[in-house]
């Protein structure tokens, strides 16, 4: 482990002082502490990344933050910024700490930080196959070409100056032909966060490999994946500057990161219900409500008083994290509002689901969400739509009295960044919230509150347990009709 933190300290040096090979050339090999030669950008390369390395020199993206130049351009500073501030990358070192070494032991894992199945998510997930150049870049964690895509195409080119004087809509078709990603599109950074966050099939045409956290390794100990774009992006500490400055922004966001997510957890679950991989079983119990059987056995149980999935006691509940709020989501460009989740969730209730159904069902679904993150990122939401999509949500939650946890906290969350995106529309136009957008504000805090797990637990173990807790979220619900 401290030959390992001191290469990262190594590699952090060298990309600080633009001393890798070439200035922002490819990243140097690095093995016991010793310089290799670079790998070659060109075709005769094997390795299918450049390295984080190679966006590091001082003349690229590595420069040294200077408080007296105002005008430092941002993109000089993000490397540096990635590197000092960015949890992504600590990815791969939490690897050798106690919580993953003791479920390495469960899981029957000799050596964590080499596992395929871990490397995928915890580094650049090309960076988890067994050559020498993906032990040098997993160093650096979830690198640089683990979001923008893998370098070799657009290395070189991106640096030119006739690609700094290109249109944003010519850049993006250039991005196209170079495999990079277009990250000033939400929908795509999204669909690119959830790869990780939540999982993905294995894409063989861009080199990735599957990425699946199933219930194998959360029973293990890993912390379930509950991802939410919005408050991600927030709490994400920025290495670039955010070019969509329209106050609506939080709104945009979250719809786009609600469509988005949806849709990656559903490629997810089609590819569960049919891939037959080593190791893989179906049902997969990560598509399941955790808490529907992770909870307090006692008598009264709240459990049994909300039932089961069409009276059948002891069914499998699935989980909803990610798809309990689409249909008010959809209708803010549809009309129709079917996205043919109910059928899906029924079969998944049976104590056997089928796996060929749940695919055709999630196909289904599929082609009618898979265009929805590009069509809410193109709407503008004022007063009024913010509104009335914070009815539609409320109304949705409060309708289905066996809401759970999941479905309760979504909500909460879209509330909180509805009434951002509101009260940034009033400051651009010189408003003052009112008495009404006050309370809203206050009871959107004080739902989040009441969602907040006991200090002493890691499950809502206490979520409507007493007829005195649904009488309260009875109560904020009727607040924020």
């Amino acid at each position: 482990m401290r030959r390992r933190t001191g290469v990262l300290v190594t590699y952090s040096i060298l990309g600080m002082l633009g001393l890798c090979a070439g200035g922002c050339q490819p990243s140097s090999n690095l093995t016991s502490g010793t310089l290799k030669d670079p790998p070659q950008v060109g075709p005769e390369s094997t390795a299918p990344l450049t390295g984080t390395l190679s966006c590091s020199g001082r003349g690229c993206h590595g420069a040294f933050e200077r408080p007296d130049l105002k005008d430092q351009p941002a993109y000089r500073v993000s490397y540096t910024r990635w590197l000092l501030h960015d949890p992504h990358t600590r990815a791969y070192k939490v690897l050798f700490e106690d919580l993953a070494q003791e479920m390495g032991k469960k899981l029957g894992i000799a050596d964590v930080a080499a596992e395929p199945r871990c490397l995928v998510c915890h580094c650049t997930p090309q960076a988890a196959a067994k050559d020498p150049w993906a032990y040098d870049e997993r160093i650096f964690g979830v690198g640089c070409e683990a979001c923008h895509g893998p370098a070799r195409k657009w290395l070189v080119p991106h640096r030119d100056a006739a690609w700094q004087k290109m249109t944003p809509e010519q850049k993006r078709q250039e991005y196209k032909k170079v495999d990079m990603n277009w990250l000033q599109s939400q929908a795509v950074r999204a669909e690119v966060c959830a790869g990780c966050h939540i999982g993905a099939p294995a894409e063989p045409g861009s080199g990735l490999p599957a990425r699946d956290m199933n219930h194998d390794f959360i029973a293990a100990g890993h912390p379930r994946l509950m991802f939410e774009y919005g408050s991600f992006l927030a709490n994400e500490p920025k290495h670039w500057v955010e070019k969509d400055q329209r106050p609506d922004f939080d709104a945009r966001v979250w719809l786009v990161g609600q469509a988005a997510t949806a849709k990656g957890a559903l490629r997810l679950l089609d590819d569960r219900a049919t891939t037959k991989a080593e190791g893989r079983v179906w049902p997969e119990l990560a598509e399941f409500d955790c808490y529907a059987c992770h909870h307090d056995l006692v008598t009264p149980s709240w459990r049994q008083e909300r039932g089961f999935p069409k009276d059948r006691i002891g069914a499998l509940r699935p989980a909803r994290w990610y798809t309990a709020l689409l249909p008010a989501v959809a209708s803010v460009v549809r009309d129709d509002g079917d996205l043919t989740l109910d059928t899906l969730r029924t079969t998944l209730s049976r104590r056997f689901p089928d796996g060929a159904a749940v695919e055709g069902q999630v196909k289904d679904a599929l082609a009618v969400i898979g265009q929805l993150p590009v069509e809410l990122e193109k709407r503008e939401y004022d007063h009024a739509a913010i509104a009335g999509l914070r009815k539609k949500l409320v109304a949705l939650v409060d309708s289905n009295k066996r809401s759970s946890w999941d479905v309760v906290e979504q909500l909460a969350l879209g509330l909180r960044a509805l009434d951002s995106a509101d009260r940034k529309l009033r400051e651009k136009a010189g408003e003052k919230p009112g008495q009404r957008e006050e309370e809203i504000s206050a009871t959107v805090h004080e739902l989040l509150q009441t969602l907040a797990f006991p200090p002493d637990a890691n499950s809502p173990r206490n979520f409507r347990r007493t007829p005195a807790d649904e009488k309260k979220l009875n109560a904020i619900f009727d607040r924020l009709k």
